[in-house]
């Protein structure tokens, strides 16, 4: 009984802690970019914030990714200014649901 309890936890370790936990499949990244041009004055601070530090990029692009209704903080931040235009390339998270995915207020494991 022992060896088999042993090979069953070398198989879960195996599959790396958020597959077994969460599934494989639960979320994937998204990479999107948004070209800003003459944009409202607090887009606008946040755009010369970065310009003059790049500490203050990450919160730039989750400023762009709130204004554009995605609820999900970067994950990587890339700015690049041209000209008038600056370019806030964004990667987050996004939850594709599916089995064995938590959900929201659900206190059961695998959402049963």
């Amino acid at each position: 009984m022992r060896i088999t309890l042993a090979l069953v936890l070398v198989v879960v370790v195996g599959c790396g802690a958020d597959e077994a936990l969460l599934g494989k499949d639960c979320t994937s990244t998204t990479d999107q970019t948004f070209d800003l041009q003459s944009s409202d004055p607090p887009t606008e601070f946040k755009i010369e914030q970065c310009r003059l530090d790049v500490d203050a990029c990450t919160p730039l692009c989750t400023w762009v990714l709130t204004q554009h209704s995605i609820a999900s903080s970067s994950s990587a931040c890339d700015v690049e200014f041209e000209g008038a235009v600056t370019h806030v390339k964004a990667s987050y998270q996004v939850f594709n649901g599916g089995p064995n995915c938590p959900v929201a207020g659900d206190d059961q494991p695998g959402g049963f």
